[in-house]
């Protein structure tokens, strides 16, 4: 499953927020 559509980001930091974000909700979905 995904969890959102292909986004491009404006900066490393925008990516490396949304993947701390995506790890939260896998966890929530998987827990």
């Amino acid at each position: 499953k995904r969890l959102r559509d292909e986004i491009a980001f404006a900066s490393p930091s925008e990516l490396a927020a949304q993947i701390a974000r995506d790890v939260e909700e896998t966890r929530r979905v998987l827990i």
